[in-house]
């Protein structure tokens, strides 16, 4: 029988609680390790990376030239803007955050789950209906 203080464990140990579930607690400082921020800017440069190469290849079947120098240095600058963006939002995720991102990980025999902080779900939740209307 798994009981309140198993379900509302807090903590960096590992510790088996009575339900058989292994469960531990890690806060990343978001200021000091850049680990979601370095995610984010791969994901921004596989896109931008895999639609250049596309344009590109378009453009060389054409054998237009210039829209190939154009096409690149737009794609650069558009690059750059995601790059200026992406610090940018980090950083106000971090501020909203408290600069930590605190998860939960409970561990069982057939699955390992990754439970965000109910205070940060909820901002998060918040900051998404914001950006959906903001983006409408």
């Amino acid at each position: 029988m798994e009981t309140t203080a198993d379900k509302n464990y807090h903590g960096a140990e590992v510790r088996l609680c009575n339900d058989g579930k292994y469960r531990w607690e890690y806060q990343l400082n978001m200021l000091t390790n850049p680990t979601i921020l370095l995610v984010v800017l791969k994901i921004f440069a596989w896109i931008i990376g895999i639609g250049w190469v596309i344009m590109c290849f378009s453009a060389l079947i054409r054998g237009d030239w210039d829209a190939l120098k154009s096409l690149s240095l737009m794609m650069l600058a558009m690059a750059g803007g995601f790059l200026v963006l992406s610090i940018l939002g980090y950083l106000i995720v971090a501020w909203m955050y408290g600069g930590k991102y605190i998860v939960r990980f409970e561990m069982g025999d057939k699955e390992i789950k990754h439970i965000q902080q109910p205070a940060q779900a909820r901002r998060a939740r918040k900051m998404g209906l914001v950006t959906a209307v903001v983006g409408a």
